[in-house]
Order: C-alpha cells, then sequence, then structure tokens
C-alpha cells in the first residue's frame, strides 16, 4: 500500500500551540508515576489507544494536558468501553499506571512535531493518529520524499518496544523510515521531561540527506547489557 491510498487528516492544522509553549508547560510540570504494573495489561488486553485523547484534549483545550486531564479525558471519551468492561481495582489502577507512564512520550512527540514545523514549514509536517495508530508512523515529514520519522531511546526495552509496535504494522511502499537512537533520554532538560531538540534536530537533517530506502526498515539492533 501507498501513503496517497489512505485518507487522513493532519492534526497539526488543527493545534495553534507554539513548541515554545509546550517548553513552558514542561519546566512548569509535575510528573507522577505510579508503581502498578500488568503484563497482561501492559500487553494483551486491548485497551482503547491513549493517543486521541491526549490530541483532543490539546485541541479542544488549546494548552497541554496535565498527566490527571490526560487520564480524565481518556475514561470519559471511553466511558462505554469500561462502563462495559467493568476492570477489577487492581486491573483498573493497572491501567491508570500504564497511562500515566505513557503521557511524557505524547509531551515529548507533540512538541517535536511544532518544532518540526517552525523548522521545515507546516505544509511539510504531519501528524495523524490514523497513521500512529495504524502505519507506526509517528510524524510523517513530506519533503521530496515521504518520510516516517521516529525518536527513541537507545536501550534494550526501548527498541523491543518500538519493534513489536513496527511488527504489527504494514510498511508503505513510499515512505522512507529513518529511525533515530537519543542517547540521553534519561537526562530531563525542561522541568522533569525530556523534549528533543535542536541536537536531535541536526541528527534527523543529516538522515534526511542520505539516499532513501523504501519498503524496509532498518531496525538497530538491541544493545549489549
Amino acid at each position: 500500500m501507498k501513503l496517497q491510498e489512505i485518507n487522513y487528516q493532519n492534526t497539526l492544522d488543527k493545534i495553534e500551540l507554539k513548541s515554545g509553549d509546550v517548553e513552558e508547560f514542561a519546566k512548569n510540570a509535575k510528573l507522577i508515576f505510579f508503581p502498578e504494573n500488568n503484563v497482561k495489561i501492559e500487553r494483551y488486553t486491548k485497551l482503547p489507544k491513549f493517543v486521541p485523547a491526549f490530541y483532543m484534549w490539546v485541541v479542544n483545550n488549546k494548552t497541554v494536558p496535565t498527566q490527571e486531564q490526560f487520564w480524565q479525558k481518556y475514561l470519559s471519551k471511553n466511558k462505554k468501553y469500561f462502563d462495559e468492561k467493568q476492570f477489577d481495582g487492581d486491573s483498573f489502577l493497572a491501567i491508570r499506571a500504564r497511562a500515566y507512564r505513557a503521557y511524557p512520550s505524547f509531551v515529548r512527540d507533540l512538541h517535536f512535531a511544532l518544532f518540526l514545523k517552525e523548522k521545515i514549514g507546516a505544509d511539510k509536517v504531519v501528524y495523524s493518529a490514523k497513521l500512529d495508530i495504524d502505519y507506526g508512523i509517528d510524524v510523517l515529514l513530506k519533503l521530496k520524499y515521504n518520510h516516517s520519522v521516529s525518536l527513541f531511546a537507545n536501550t534494550a526495552r526501548a527498541i523491543e518496544a518500538r519493534n513489536w509496535k513496527l511488527n504489527r504494522h504494514e510498511i508503505l511502499e513510499d515512505v522512507n523510515y529513518v529511525d533515530i537512537k537519543v542517547e540521553k533520554m534519561e537526562t530531563p532538560n525542561f522541568g522533569e521531561f525530556f523534549l528533543y531538540h535542536q541536537t536531535e534536530y541536526n541528527t534527523l537533517r543529516d538522515e534526511l540527506s542520505k539516499k532513501p530506502t523504501f519498503t524496509t526498515i532498518n531496525r538497530p539492533s538491541v544493545p549489549e547489557a
């Protein structure tokens, strides 16, 4: 399948925030994480996707949600699902913990998409929940070629999660997949958040200068422990 065959919308067209707005939010926000961790919930329970609720909040409220605001939006958006499933207390808390852990990556990806818009041009940068969920495209750059850009931590766990995600999706014939490993995501650079910035942009720019490869993804090997 080709990108041109897919009907998708660019959510960034509806977002009025700038990358600097996200940076200011991050500098003042506090992150909370809960200890619950449930493998059944993580891998084998087909939960509604988190990311649509996050972007729905951003579009509707013109701000970045806190973790709790994001969680409450997720619950309200998927009320029918949770009413039908009637999760027990432990499972529900594990879902909440999973949502809270996922949240910083949504803030990070939103910021970088806005950052790229300001660097490259609004008409060339796309975020679409459909492309993200159905095709594993974190952010799409429409330049001379179509590029799917993914940035992630250079750790065994992050690479395993990235490969697991990619193996679930169809690879588009006319998209060049660019994976960039980030070395120091564990070190916050905006308050308690790590946000991609000029260093990651420079690395991406170097990658985009290379000849694209289509129909394949160069999955980095898992680093040795």
